[in-house]
């Protein structure tokens, strides 16, 4: 649904709201103000779809690692899911480690 309506939007934007240039028009749109428009459309709709891939996958907690002229990388989810183990291996590690000075510094205080 979200997908349908970001192309009616771009095509009522491509054909609605962009004005023609100016002069002649631009090499690109081989002189038809047909395939200007349909151009025009192409853009928002991929500019759109892209933006509205990263908004998605970001509220997942999936933030792209390389934005190129290729588009969006996302890491492996392999990787990702060690890297989240890793992590929470680490933390639990920390947590022990703090608990164990804790009953460290009680039985200092408790000594003196």
């Amino acid at each position: 649904m979200l997908v349908v309506a970001g192309l009616v939007v771009s095509i009522a934007a491509g054909v609605f709201l962009i004005e023609r240039p100016a002069g002649d028009l631009p090499g690109i749109a081989l002189e038809s103000e047909a395939i200007l428009v349909i151009e025009r459309i192409a853009m928002l709709f991929a500019t759109w779809l892209l933006a509205v891939v990263v908004v998605v996958r970001s509220l997942a907690v999936d933030l792209p690692v390389e934005l190129s002229g290729r588009g969006l990388r996302y890491a492996d989810a392999a990787t990702a899911q060690k890297g989240v183990l890793d992590a929470d291996e680490a933390f639990e590690r920390v947590g022990k480690e703090l608990d164990e000075l804790r009953e460290a510094i009680t039985g200092i205080e408790a000594a003196q």
